[in-house]
């Protein structure tokens, strides 16, 4: 799944002048489906308006996609989080292009998925798969291979389609149609390597403050003590604003890392500078025909705490937990009632996500068509119980039942509390703010099905910069206050900590300043090879300890944007370092110090070099004087990679003399001959790098030769 997702993701990306764009994952991103423009956009913009929403109540939250509709035709949206309140406030500002409702038919859709034996197959397409498997193929069978490079051989079944609709009865709407969905595909561009991310953290505010929820969970605890709530779900949202405007695709792309961790992937960016992107674990519902799948899941604990006492432990030690999933079941086993038979409850288990682990619980049921209502002669009344208006339910389609989950089982008491109506109501004093589609259903639609998830863990992002972060826990009898606090943080710290503060920026974003602040020019040097690798999408390192190193190992541990595996065997490090790259299709630096460390890398470059890896070795040594002297720790390093790299430089001991541009210069031709822009295929390049005294970032006399100075003219980093 890694190459095909980080391939779509990088398609999507590369569309930044066209809106909207759209994208969604499974949670094991074995099927995905990313959307650039659009066919047909789907809002209702009157909700939260006082004088519209009566009317807005029969207007239907999804477009009609009835069993007349062709099973290729998905849309991708969601319905705001309180869209069935009546006593919902006004929308917030920030919310203004979601309306209260929003889907998308793509105009240039690319989907991919894997194959499941002749059977291919997305939501609500041709060929069944059952549900218990996350592999299921996920796209029809018209096969095309998509493939960019070696990497991506997995990459078939790949379909990049165009759609197109319009009014039948009018003559002129296929010609206008057809001319927008020209125009569109004349603006799609191909996918690239894209600059990582180079913005830090300038400010961070918190809606609402600690002391401020702590004494709201006060206030929810006493309230249950009256007997009037058996749960809540207090929210928080962190407003994150950045030094550089951010694309949504970059966002997603660098809050998931190389891994992603089980979650589903959604974004929604209906306009430029207003894009909305969720990671969640949880799904509230997927239909196929008359299948219906939902599941439970509430709880949450470090994951730490679950591996240092294990799952029946943790599940017998806290009562609360279990009382809030508990909540949550009955809940759906109401609502499912109402609307299907046959119901099949799965066994309780722990979810594990990269931070926290929940308890969850899967049901499958199968829905009342209309026939079997017929037959019967009898009709089904959701109950109040819960909160919800009477309302008398006879057989649905699948896209009856997906807008029933969206408006009638959304919220869930898993993301608003119980009993519903009262749980609205403190909802409504206790935050201050606008949820929009956090914790809302979200997803995919289709005439025979949708995959509907609950948007936790979320994100709105505002003009590029403002990133409004949102999270929230429930809350019972017997919740600790500043736990829930620390709950919420760990909910949003893939966010969060995706960014680092500015305070800790590197010379990249203080500028020239910072780098005339440098202490010696070894520091400068050192810095501007770092920097350079990270602007050009070479932010892994692999570290090997050693003193020649120093300048380098210290550049890469202070640079906000790079990630550092440390082994102190050379040979280990080498084919740790292949693996690596080979996972990400981006080289991978590999920084040991001189003498025989080098001559220990060689096995995994030879390996490299055969396998077409992409890998930049970086060797200290010592001044080229000292060579052939029996000087310690010292050995012929240039060309001893022999043909097995496919680019090589012996550079100079850092000077004045050698102009910065000029190094610079070395670093890009290194990278382009690594990533085979240069080369018949990528592979090894090697820059061995001589380094005198002072090593360590420090200023004043040379070591060893006090009558030396690591003073450097400032005037250096000013060359053009």
């Amino acid at each position: 799944s890694g190459p095909k997702l980080s391939f779509v993701l990088d398609w999507l990306e590369a569309q930044k002048g066209v809106r909207p764009r759209t994208f969604f994952a499974t949670r094991d991103a074995a099927r995905l489906i990313a959307g650039v423009g659009a066919a047909h956009l789907y809002r209702d913009d009157n909700h939260g308006n006082q004088d519209f929403r009566d009317e807005a109540e029969g207007v239907p939250l999804m477009p009609d996609i009835g069993s007349h509709t062709h099973d290729r035709i998905r849309y991708i949206g969601g319905v705001r989080f309180d869209v069935s309140d009546p006593l919902a406030s006004d929308v917030g500002v920030e919310w203004e292009q979601f309306g209260r409702c929003c889907w998308v038919l793509p105009c240039v859709e690319l989907s991919v998925g894997d194959v499941n034996g002749s059977a291919c197959r997305w939501i609500g397409g041709a060929g069944h798969a059952h549900e218990g498997s996350d592999n299921a193929s996920s796209c029809p069978s018209t096969a095309s291979v998509a493939n960019r490079d070696a990497d991506l051989s997995q990459l078939v079944h790949g379909i990049l389609s165009v759609q197109i609709r319009w009014l039948a009865t009018d003559s002129d709407a296929w010609a206008v149609e057809r001319r927008r969905a020209l125009d569109t595909l004349e603006q799609i561009a191909f996918a690239g390597d894209a600059s990582p991310y180079l913005g830090v953290l300038a400010r961070r505010s918190e809606n609402p403050s600690q002391d401020l929820f702590e004494a709201k969970v006060r206030e929810a605890l006493r309230a249950f003590e009256d007997g009037d709530l058996q749960k809540v779900v207090l929210a928080r949202r962190v407003l994150l604003q950045l030094t550089h405007s951010i694309d949504a695709v970059t966002l997603l792309k660098h809050i998931i890392g190389t891994t992603p961790k089980r979650h589903y992937l959604f974004l929604l960016e209906p306009a430029h500078g207003s894009a909305f992107v969720s990671l969640t674990p949880e799904r509230l519902c997927r239909v196929h025909d008359a299948d219906i799948w939902t599941e439970a899941v509430a709880g949450t604990w470090p994951r730490t705490e679950f591996e240092e006492i294990g799952e029946a432990a943790l599940l017998a030690s806290s009562e609360k937990h279990s009382s809030e999933h508990q909540l949550v079941v009955d809940y759906i086993l109401d609502l499912l009632g109402n609307v299907s038979k046959h119901i099949k409850v799965c066994d309780t288990h722990i979810l594990k996500l990269k931070h926290l682990v929940h308890i969850k619980q899967s049901y499958h049921a199968i829905a009342k068509t209309t026939a079997s209502a017929t037959t019967t002669n009898s009709t089904t009344t959701l109950k109040e119980d819960f909160g919800h208006p009477q309302q008398t339910m006879q057989g649905l389609e699948p896209a009856g039942l997906s807008e029933f989950f969206c408006k009638r089982m959304s919220p869930t008491p898993a993301v608003c509390g119980l009993p519903l109506a009262t749980a609205r109501q403190f909802l409504h004093q206790a935050e201050c703010f606008d949820r929009g589609l956090y914790a809302a259903p979200c997803g995919v639609i289709t005439a025979r099905g949708s995959e509907i998830i609950v948007a936790l863990r979320s994100c709105l992002a505002r003009n590029g910069s403002d990133l409004y972060v949102y999270a929230g826990a429930g809350i019972v009898p017997g919740s600790n206050p500043s736990e829930e606090f620390a709950e919420i943080s760990l909910k949003m710290r893939q966010f969060t900590e995706a960014f680092p503060e500015i305070s800790k920026g590197s010379a990249s974003a203080q500028g020239i300043d910072s780098l005339a602040a440098l202490p010696n020019i070894n520091s400068l040097w050192a810095s501007l090879i770092v920097e350079e690798c990270v602007r050009s999408g070479t932010s892994n390192f692999v570290i090997c300890a050693g003193s020649r190193s120093t300048p380098l190992v210290v550049a890469v541990a202070r640079h906000p944007h790079t990630q550092v595996v440390v082994n102190h065997d050379e040979r280990g490090a080498a084919f740790y370092a292949l693996g690596w790259a080979k996972a990400t299709g981006k080289p991978v630096g590999i920084i040991v110090t001189s003498g025989t460390a080098v001559a220990n890398l060689l096995p995994g470059v030879v390996e490299a070099s055969q396998s077409y890896v992409p890998m930049l070795l970086l060797t200290a040594d010592r001044p080229p004087d000292l060579r052939d002297t029996g000087a310690n720790q010292t050995i012929t390093q240039p060309g001893i990679f022999g043909a097995n790299v496919r680019w090589a430089k012996d550079m100079p001991c850092p000077c004045a003399e050698y102009p910065a541009h000029a190094l610079l210069s070395d670093i890009d031709l290194a990278l382009a001959y690594a990533n085979g822009l240069l080369s018949e295929h990528p592979g090894p390049v090697h820059l061995n790098l001589c380094f005198r005294e002072n090593l360590a970032p420090d200023g004043g006399p040379v070591r060893g030769s006090p009558e030396r100075t690591s003073e450097w003219s400032r005037h250096y980093v000013d060359t053009p």
